[in-house]
C-alpha cells in the first residue's frame, strides 16, 4: 500500500492525543467548529472514524488513521492484526479514483464465490545448464586454518549469504560456508533419518556436483572475498556431507515429523513472499479469493494465460507459504516453474509487452524482489476477512523511499515465514563448524553487522518484529515483544534520510542509559526488552 505508515498501533493507541505524532497527516481536519465540543477522546466517538479530542481546542478532529471502520487499540484476535488502523496516506495517489485518498487499496474483482480447484496440465520447468565446471574446489576454499561449513537448501539464502559471509568471517573467523542451491524441503530434509529406512539419512544429507554441464541443478556456492561476490566451487566425486540444512518453512510443511532430540532447530530472520508482475503491469492488488481462482482454477481477469503464471516448485519456501494462504495443494499449482527464485525474477523483469506483462504474475521473497524493483511490481494482498490490501513495505513500489517491512512487522501483511537452521544432533555427524555457525543466530542479541545484513538482503530480524505466529501459515497472528528489541535500529537502518530516528525512538548508549527503565539500551536505541 502507497504512503509512509507509522510505526506500530500500539504507539498510535497510547500516544493518539499527540498533536505531534499525527501533525505530518494531511488528513487532520475539524470535524465539527463548535467550541468545548469535547473533554476526552470518547465524546468523538460518535463522529466515527476514531476521531480523537484536540487537547487545546477542545473539538473532536478526525484522526486520521485508515481504513474507516479499523481496528482501533490491542488487537484480541487474530483478524484484529489484519484490520487495525494505520495513518492515512501522506498524499492523494493519482491513480485512485477522483477524490479517494489512498486509505484502503483493495481488489477491485470483488468477493467471487469459490469456483473450487482444477487440477494443472502436466508442468514444465524453466532451467538453466549448469555450464563448465569451476576450478575451485570447495574443500579448500576456507582460509589456512580455518573450515569449510557445507549447507543446502532455498534458493533465497544465497543472496543472503553474499551479505553475510563478511560479517560471518568477522564474527566467526575462518568459518566459510558452502551452499548448495535445493528446496527448503530438501534443507530440512539433510537433517533427518528417512523414515522408511530409519537408519539411514534422506539423500539429501549429501550434496553433489550437477553431473554434467547440461545439468540443471547448479553448483555449490561459497563467498570469495577477493572478487566480493559469490563464486562456484566443486564438491568433488563424492559430494559433501551437510552440516547445515536451510529452510523457510517447517519440518512438518515437508511432511518430516519434527524430532528436536535429534535434530536442532535455529530460528533466523523472517521472509515475507509477494505476489508480483512486471512493471509495466495495470494492476495493482490481489485478493485471497482471487489468488486461488489463478493458481488453483487456472485463471481470472485480467490473468487469465497460465503460461504468464511464473511459479515455484512444490518443495520451496514460495510456493508452500503461497499455497497455505490461499487453500491451493503445491502440487496442483497452475504456471510454469521458474526453477530458482533468481530465474522467477529475471524472467518477469524482462517481459515487456504491455499486454502480456498486464496477465503476468508470479510469486517471489521480498529479497529478490528488492533487487528488482526497477523492473517488477508488488501487488497489494488482502486476504480473507481484511478490510484493505497490503504489501509488506510502507511503499513496496518505490525504488528509492524506505523499505520497512512495517507492514509485515506489525501483522498487515500475512505472508511470511521465518528462515530455519537444521543441524544433526546424535553421533560423529554434528560437526564444531556447524556450532559455530548456529551459535551466531541463537543469540538474542546477534551481532549489529549480521543484523544489517538481514535488513540490507530484505529479510527482517525477528528482533524487529512485533508479532508472531504460532507454527506455519495460516496459523494465528498474535503480539510477542522481541526479547531483545531492535525495531527503533531498523527503521533509521532503511530510511535514506541522514541521521534519521523515528520520534518514537530514543537514541542511548553506555553514557547515556535509557532514563525508561522498562526498556535497555539496544544497537543504540531505547528499546523494549522481554527476559
Amino acid at each position: 500500500m502507497d504512503g509512509k505508515w507509522g510505526f506500530g498501533v500500539v504507539a498510535l493507541a497510547t500516544s493518539l492525543t499527540a498533536a505531534s505524532l499525527l501533525g505530518g497527516v494531511s488528513c487532520t481536519v475539524l470535524l465539527d467548529h463548535s467550541s468545548q465540543q469535547c473533554q476526552q477522546d470518547s465524546d468523538c466517538h460518535d463522529f466515527g472514524h476514531h476521531p480523537y479530542c484536540d487537547p487545546k481546542t477542545k473539538v473532536c478532529v478526525a484522526s486520521g488513521l485508515c481504513p474507516k471502520d479499523c481496528i482501533f487499540g490491542t488487537p484480541t484476535k487474530p483478524t484484529d492484526f489484519l484490520n487495525q488502523c494505520s495513518p492515512c496516506t501522506l498524499a492523494t495517489d493519482p491513480t485512485l479514483p477522483e477524490g479517494q485518498v489512498g486509505e484502503c487499496l483493495s481488489y477491485g474483482g470483488g468477493t467471487m464465490p469459490d469456483a473450487g480447484l482444477t487440477n494443472p496440465p502436466p508442468g514444465t520447468v524453466q532451467t538453466v545448464p549448469a555450464g563448465s565446471p569451476p576450478s575451485t574446489l570447495c574443500k579448500n576454499v576456507a582460509p589456512p586454518g580455518g573450515q569449510v561449513l557445507y549447507m543446502t537448501g532455498s534458493s533465497n539464502f544465497p543472496p543472503l549469504l553474499e551479505k553475510l559471509a563478511p560479517a560471518i568471517s568477522a564474527n566467526a573467523p575462518g568459518l566459510t560456508p558452502v551452499f548448495k542451491t535445493t528446496t527448503s524441503c530438501a534443507g530440512v530434509r539433510s537433517a533427518y533419518l528417512d523414515p522408511a529406512n530409519p537408519t539411514k539419512y534422506f539423500p539429501d544429507h549429501v550434496i553433489h556436483d550437477p553431473a554434467s554441464a547440461t545439468a540443471t541443478d547448479g553448483y555449490a556456492q561459497y563467498y570469495d572475498p577477493t572478487i566480493g561476490k559469490l563464486a562456484n566451487c566443486m564438491l568433488g566425486p563424492s559430494g559433501a556431507t551437510v552440516d547445515v540444512g536451510e529452510s523457510e518453512i517447517f519440518p512438518e510443511t515437508c511432511g518430516i515429523t519434527k524430532d528436536p532430540v535429534n535434530v536442532a532447530e535455529t530460528p533466523g530472520p523472517i521472509l515475507a513472499i509477494l505476489f508480483v508482475a512486471p512493471y509495466k503491469t495495470l494492476q495493482r492488488a490481489i485478493s485471497s479469493e482471487a489468488a486461488r481462482e489463478v493458481f488453483g482454477e487456472g485463471g481470472l481477469d485480467p490473468w487469465t494465460e497460465p503460461k504468464l503464471f511464473y511459479v515455484r516448485g512444490a518443495g520451496t519456501a514460495t510456493l508452500q507459504m503461497v499455497a497455505r494462504q490461499i487453500g491451493v495443494p503445491p502440487t496442483k499449482f497452475w504456471g510454469i516453474d521458474q526453477g530458482t527464485a533468481d530465474a522467477m525474477a529475471k524472467n518477469l523483469v524482462g517481459q515487456l509487452d504491455p499486454a502480456a506483462s498486464n496477465e503476468s504474475i508470479g510469486i517471489l521473497g521480498a529479497d529478490f524482489y528488492d533487487r528488482n524493483r526497477g523492473g517488477l511490481k508488488a501487488l497489494a494482498f488482502q486476504a480473507t476477512d481484511q478490510l484493505c490490501a497490503y504489501t509488506p513495505d510502507s511503499n513496496s513500489n518505490s525504488v528509492t523511499l524506505p523499505r520497512d517491512k512495517i507492514n509485515v512487522r506489525d501483522g498487515h501483511y500475512p505472508i511470511w515465514g521465518s528462515m530455519h537452521f537444521f543441524t544433526v544432533e546424535t553421533d560423529s555427524q554434528v560437526s564444531d563448524a556447524a556450532r559455530t555457525f548456529v551459535s551466531l543466530f541463537g543469540s538474542p542479541m546477534i551481532p549489529m553487522d549480521m543484523l544489517d545484513a538481514f535488513i540490507d538482503s530484505g529479510f527482517v530480524p525477528d528482533c524487529a518484529m512485533m508479532v508472531d505466529r504460532d507454527g506455519e501459515l495460516p496459523g494465528a497472528l498474535m503480539s510477542r515483544p522481541p526479547v531483545y528489541g531492535c525495531g527503533c535500529h531498523f527503521d533509521s537502518h532503511v530510511n535514506p534520510a541522514p541521521n534519521f530516528v523515528p520520534p518514537t525512538c530514543v537514541p542511548c548508549s553506555d553514557a547515556m542509559p535509557c532514563a525508561d527503565t522498562t526498556k535497555a539500551c539496544h544497537y543504540g536505541f531505547c528499546e523494549s526488552q522481554s527476559l
